[in-house]
């Protein structure tokens, strides 16, 4: 049984975030050539070598086969050049040859196992042209043995990683999803030094607010590392309550959690904001800064 690896931090990456997209790296992982011997193959009487890591695409028979648009392919193909995941090498009338970058993470195999793929399967390649598939593959792709998959299952749980549920919950609200880990250790470093986690999840909900108002692509969404780092959550603090605010951040207030401040004579929560107080109060807010919150 062959088998292709994915690390499961791909949960995090922005390519797992659209089914589509995600359906097409896998395919791009499975058209693939794995053997280390260059193959060559007759494609629209072009003569063509594929060498390891490299694949065939032809955007319709592509569309075709997996069920996807062919702007969409071209989209995501601009996308995965433009982040490094794949280059092209070659380009014909009617098709490309790519080369999938960090081949090796996507394909490691033993020693031994390369040698019997390298003098056993020699010429035998994964690779399709228009999408017909081949018969077999190499011993290769096998499943490791029962003393790898044991290092294996070590390695998965010294890696696994715990988080705290407020940070749970601001992962849950950020519109991007990258770089868990990383940034988990940002969040940690902002909370030692004194933040709030209430507040900085508060300024995630504004910011993702923002974010599906302008309809902001993913490739254009900050990092949530970057969210946190130098304080730039606090650019999203402030939140359009009423009056004649125009301000981005149009939330609303049924995000903060009134049952924790101050209250009114008449036992109504009340919020402090720049111009007066939300709540029993003869002012009218037009928006309140959370800052004020803490």
């Amino acid at each position: 049984m062959a088998f292709i690896g994915i690390d499961r931090e791909i949960e995090s990456h922005w390519i797992y975030q659209d089914a589509e997209y995600f359906k097409v790296w896998f395919e791009i992982l499975l058209r693939a050539r794995y053997s280390s011997d260059p193959e060559k193959t007759m494609l629209e009487g072009k003569l063509v070598t594929v060498e390891r890591g490299q694949f065939i695409f032809g955007r319709i028979s592509w569309s075709k086969r997996l069920g996807i648009s062919e702007q969409r392919l071209r989209t995501l193909f601009k996308k995965l050049v433009s982040d490094g995941m794949v280059e092209p090498i070659q380009k014909f009338p009617k098709f490309s040859l790519y080369r999938v970058k960090n081949y090796e993470k996507y394909n490691q195999q033993s020693n031994h196992q390369q040698s019997q793929s390298d003098q056993g399967e020699s010429g035998t390649g994964n690779q399709q042209s228009n999408g017909e598939s081949t018969s077999s593959q190499p011993a290769a792709n096998q499943h490791p043995t029962t003393q790898e998959q044991g290092s294996n299952n070590d390695d998965t749980k010294k890696t696994k990683k715990t988080y705290t549920p407020e940070f749970d919950e601001f992962w849950n609200v950020y519109p991007r999803k990258i770089e868990k880990a990383d940034c988990f250790k940002t969040w940690q470093k902002v909370l030692k030094a004194g933040e709030q986690s209430s507040f900085i999840i508060q300024c995630a909900m504004n910011y993702s607010a923002e974010c599906q108002k302008k309809k902001t692509e993913q490739q254009y969404i900050k990092h949530p590392k970057t969210f946190l780092n130098e304080e730039r959550y606090k650019d999203y603090k402030f939140i359009a309550v009423g009056g004649n605010n125009n301000g981005e951040h149009r939330t609303g207030t049924q995000g903060i959690r009134l049952g924790s401040y101050p209250k009114a004579s008449g036992g109504e929560s009340i919020v402090k904001g720049r111009t007066g107080w939300i709540g029993n109060s003869p002012h009218k807010s037009a928006s309140t800064d959370l800052s004020d919150l803490q």
